[in-house]
């Protein structure tokens, strides 16, 4: 079978800048994949380097994918059987690749081989009933004043879990900051925190053991420089879940999470592991172990976002269901790539519908 490769980059500024430790990013590139079977079906997938947390460039990534060239020819047994086969076949063409050149050709296939079959992404990826993967609400306002009215305004919109940031203003103000949001969702929501690991020890300590752990799902990234040592040191103290996002490789990557047990959660970005097909393989060992794994985006366009939604649908099938992160909603609107009027901001859930990777949202009236 003759299927033929395109590569298109994108560019795109973001709403608000975006503050990482290299200083602030106003700008997301990437690049779309998209392979065409005989028949003119396209399978998308999409390559989003994080470089300011990686440091995995754009060009290195569209390298490995121009090496592909401009058609492939594979076994319809890649595409039209046991997803085992594409699974075997990505190992093979992708040994080597960049994570994200891999996850754009993972998240591509997929779509084409579901296209083909006429199902969701979501059901190949071996999803049982079609239930709304949920979203958590981004909060990155800095007085507890405006951290309250926003708070207030996405439980009204229909938001269950209220994701916010921390780490940026003095631990004082964080302090008020997450009060406030506390007293804004009482029993109606969840609250989780992310410090983007920018708490030292004492920080992370004062913050926590201040505000406690009554009605705190977890924190992630709590500390900058995390080791196993003091990950579970600071668990000990404060009683507060800890979860893992970019460091999980800083501390020895998910063999040692799983032996050390130093957190209760990881948060996995298929653009950063290699595609759906690899985070939902992590996952399952996640969970087998008794962690908890929740998904998120890369800051991506509707392509990558939709990759994620797929995966979190086929994981919710054996490892529960968990409010997802997709800041690209937020952060890229309007989207280069979005095909739906209604993929905006301020949606609560999606579904997997398919064919492929299609998905349909959730507005706050249907929660």
């Amino acid at each position: 079978m003759r299927i033929r490769i395109s590569v298109a980059p994108y560019r795109r500024r973001f709403g608000r800048p975006l503050a990482s430790s290299r200083g602030a990013i106003v700008e997301r590139e990437g690049l779309i994949l998209s392979l065409t079977d005989t028949d003119g079906r396209v399978g998308r997938g999409e390559a989003a380097p994080i470089s300011w947390i990686d440091g995995e460039s754009l060009d290195a990534v569209a390298a490995e994918l121009a090496g592909l060239g401009e058609a492939l020819e594979l076994p319809a047994r890649v595409l039209d059987e046991q997803d085992t086969h594409r699974s075997a076949w990505l190992d093979e063409i992708g040994r080597g690749f960049l994570p994200s050149a891999r996850a754009a050709l993972d998240a591509a296939s997929l779509d084409l081989a579901a296209r083909r079959a006429g199902v969701s992404a979501a059901r190949r990826l071996g999803a049982g009933n079609e239930a709304p993967v949920l979203l958590n609400a981004l909060v990155v306002e800095s007085s507890p004043d405006e951290v309250t009215r926003i708070v207030r305004a996405r439980i009204e919109r229909g938001y269950r879990v209220i994701k916010l940031k921390v780490g940026v203003a003095e631990p004082r103000l964080d302090i008020a900051r997450v009060r406030a949001a506390r007293d804004a969702l009482g029993d109606r929501a969840t609250l989780r925190l992310d410090a983007n690991a920018a708490w030292s020890f004492g920080d992370a300590r004062d913050v926590l053991e201040a505000i406690g752990p009554a009605s705190l799902d977890y924190v992630e990234e709590p500390l900058a420089g995390a080791t196993v040592e003091s990950l579970l040191r600071l668990r000990a103290l404060t009683g507060v879940p800890l979860a893992m996002d970019e460091s999980v490789y800083r501390v020895g990557g998910i063999e040692s999470l799983m032996a050390s047990r130093c957190c209760d959660v990881v948060v996995l970005k298929p653009a950063r592991v290699g595609g759906p097909t690899r985070t939902l393989e992590i996952a399952r060992r996640l969970g087998a172990s008794g962690f908890r794994v929740v998904l998120t985006d890369a800051i991506e366009t509707a392509v990558g976002r939709a990759a994620v939604v797929h995966a979190a649908a086929a994981l919710a099938t054996f490892n529960g269901s968990e409010a997802i992160g997709l800041g690209g909603l937020e952060l890229l609107a309007p989207d280069p790539c979005a095909e739906r009027s209604d993929d905006i901001p301020g949606l609560t859930a999606f579904f997997a519908k398919g064919p492929g990777l299609t998905i349909a949202a959730v507005r706050e009236t249907m929660l």
